[in-house]
């Protein structure tokens, strides 16, 4: 995929709009294209897109956090996009996409110690947060 190059801001993805270079609307056009597929893979299942972190270029570690359709914001780090997935969840009461729901709740419980009424109760999740508090 093809380096993402616009400085940090809130991006409202229309690619018609865009006021930079070509190869930043091809690398929006190309991560538009992927979450289209996976919004796809998604709604068979009655599941939607939730807030997560984005890794746009593997050699430069550029990362987006996906805030809904169409709109990206960046960030300088894992630990930045980590943080911002957990307070937009919180802020937007936003459930975590089932496949990623045990690190998120991880995170969300050890690092910001968050126990909400709908966090499920994962044994495996429990046994790990007991032995890291133990350390």
């Amino acid at each position: 995929m093809a380096s993402f190059t616009t400085p940090r801001a809130l991006y409202d993805v229309e690619l018609g709009s865009a006021t930079r270079a070509t190869k930043n609307q091809r690398t929006i056009a190309e991560l538009e294209s992927a979450l289209d597929k996976y919004r796809n893979i998604l709604r068979e299942h009655k599941l939607t897109l939730q807030p997560h972190v984005i890794l746009i270029n593997s050699a430069n570690r550029q990362y987006l956090i996906y805030l809904d359709q169409g709109r990206y914001f960046s960030v300088n780090g894992l630990l930045e996009a980590i943080d911002g997935v957990i307070k937009l969840s919180m802020v937007l009461n936003s459930a975590y996409t089932p496949d990623a729901k045990p690190t998120w709740t991880f995170f969300q419980k050890y690092c910001y110690n968050i126990n909400t009424s709908s966090d499920h109760n994962y044994t495996c999740l429990n046994t790990l947060l007991a032995y890291v508090k133990e350390q």
